[in-house]
């Protein structure tokens, strides 16, 4: 079963990429949230259990424009889209076990 934290970064990672929420977010400084959400460029982060960080965050989104928020979201939603893309992973691991069984073969004894 997935933690909040867990559940979090994966809501992000499915809706993002896919256009579902092309405004900005506020989200809490856990887990990988941090890995995705740029304070100030792609929404707004703030620190677990800091009233007063989730405070002003909260006062500089309604003081956002539309255009503001608009664009945090679009620049989270690429940010996602070029550092999660399931097919560049899925890249990634095929090269990873192309070398490891390479690897294995040339340390293979005769």
């Amino acid at each position: 079963m997935l933690g909040r934290s867990q559940t979090a970064v994966a809501m992000i990672l499915r809706r993002w990429p896919h256009g579902f929420d092309r405004h900005s977010s506020m989200q809490i400084r856990i887990a990988g949230i941090p890995e995705l959400v740029r304070p100030g460029q792609d929404g707004w982060l703030v620190p677990a259990g800091n009233i007063q960080a989730l405070t002003d965050a909260m006062r500089d989104c309604l003081e956002a424009t539309a255009d503001q928020i608009s664009r945090m979201g679009e620049s989270a939603r690429e940010r996602v889209l070029q550092r999660h893309n399931v097919n560049a992973e899925a890249d990634t691991l095929r090269r990873l076990f192309i070398h490891s069984r390479k690897s294995a073969a040339d340390t293979s004894p005769s």
